[in-house]
C-alpha cells in the first residue's frame, strides 16, 4: 500500500524529535529566513510536481525532469537535492544548475532506520537549501522531508503527521 511510507514516518518522528540538526545559514539561505514557524506552503511553479516548502532550509516535491525543473530549483535558492526515489537521479543536469544531488532511495514498504538516519544527517549536514523527493512527491518524499524536518526544523509531531495529510 503506498500510505505504509506515510505511516512508518510518524513512527520516526518522535525518535527524531530531539536529534537536532545544526547547521550554519549561508547567504542562500538569506531570503527564507523566518519561514521555519510557517505551516507548509505549495510553491506555485508547474515545473515541479508537489512543490512544497517546509522551513527555510527545505522544500520537498516530485522527482525533477528536465532543465526546467532544474532550472526551477535553483531560483528557488536550492544547493542540494535529497532523492529517495528508487529511479537513478538526473545528477548532470542538477550539476550544469550548481546543485548537489544525494540518492537515498526507500521503499513503499516503510523507511528502515538506518536511512532514516542517513536522510536526518544530509539535511543536517549538507548545504541548503534542500530539496526532498521521490516520484511525485506526495508519498515517499514527504514522508523523508517530515523526518528531516521533525529533526533539524523543531516541528512537532503535530506539524509533521499534519503536512503527511496534507500532501
Amino acid at each position: 500500500h503506498h500510505l505504509k511510507p506515510i505511516v512508518v514516518a510518524a513512527a520516526w518522528l518522535g525518535m527524531f524529535a530531539l536529534s537536532g540538526c545544526q547547521h550554519d545559514r549561508s547567504a542562500s539561505d538569506a531570503g527564507r529566513i523566518g519561514e521555519a514557524a510557517q505551516p507548509a506552503h505549495r510553491i506555485a511553479d508547474d515545473r515541479i510536481e508537489q512543490f512544497y516548502r517546509l522551513s527555510d532550509r527545505l522544500d520537498s516535491g516530485g522527482e525533477p525532469r528536465g532543465d526546467a525543473a532544474f532550472a526551477a530549483l535553483a531560483e528557488q535558492g536550492i544547493r542540494t537535492i535529497v532523492s529517495v526515489d528508487g529511479a537513478r537521479p538526473d545528477v548532470e543536469s542538477a550539476r550544469r544548475h550548481g546543485i548537489r544531488y544525494i540518492h537515498l532511495p526507500i521503499g513503499y514498504d516503510g523507511i528502515a532506520a538506518d536511512q532514516a538516519t542517513r536522510i536526518v544527517a544530509a539535511a543536517s549536514t549538507l548545504d541548503g537549501p534542500i530539496f526532498i523527493h521521490c516520484q511525485h512527491g506526495t508519498h515517499r518524499g514527504p514522508a523523508a522531508a517530515a523526518i528531516a524536518a521533525r529533526a533539524c526544523d523543531d516541528w512537532s509531531a503535530a506539524h509533521a503527521e499534519a503536512w503527511l495529510t496534507q500532501v
